[in-house]
């Protein structure tokens, strides 16, 4: 959050999408061993939590205080919905293949993707006092 204070709100985004790419690699890695694969589950973790914390906030300074409920529940039942879906999809890669280094190559340019959308977002629209004043009419 503090980050995001201080820099333009679409870097630190790309970073927090954009860093599974990282510990998805490492993963990939021939025999990576316990504290390669214990960094790259770390990194993993943070990414998670640092995306989430950056969607509320991109969303707070995009759609403004107004919508912000409306595109947070849309936005998180889209989550919801991939964090349910994603296990069932790798389950059945392995099932196939045996392994997971398709689900993993695959998800390195996915999260290099939707970084780099991100980055693409153009300066903060500005709200209107009034607009404002009406969300708490």
């Amino acid at each position: 959050g503090m980050l995001l204070d201080r820099f333009r709100g679409s870097l630190i985004p790309f970073a927090s999408f954009s860093l599974p790419a990282i510990g998805m690699a490492m993963l990939l890695l021939p025999a990576p061993g316990i504290w390669v694969t214990g960094l790259a589950v770390m990194i993993l973790g943070f990414a998670a939590g640092s995306t989430t914390q950056s969607q509320a906030y991109l969303i707070t300074r995009y759609a403004g205080l107004r919508s912000y409920g409306a595109v947070l529940g849309i936005a998180s039942s889209i989550i919801g919905l991939m964090l349910g879906f994603a296990p069932w999809f790798a389950g059945k890669v392995f099932d196939v293949t045996g392994s997971y280094q398709l689900v993993l190559t695959l998800g390195i340019p996915c999260t290099l993707a939707a970084g780099a959308l991100l980055i693409g977002l153009g300066p903060y629209p500005v709200f209107g006092e009034a607009d404002e004043a009406k969300q708490f009419e």
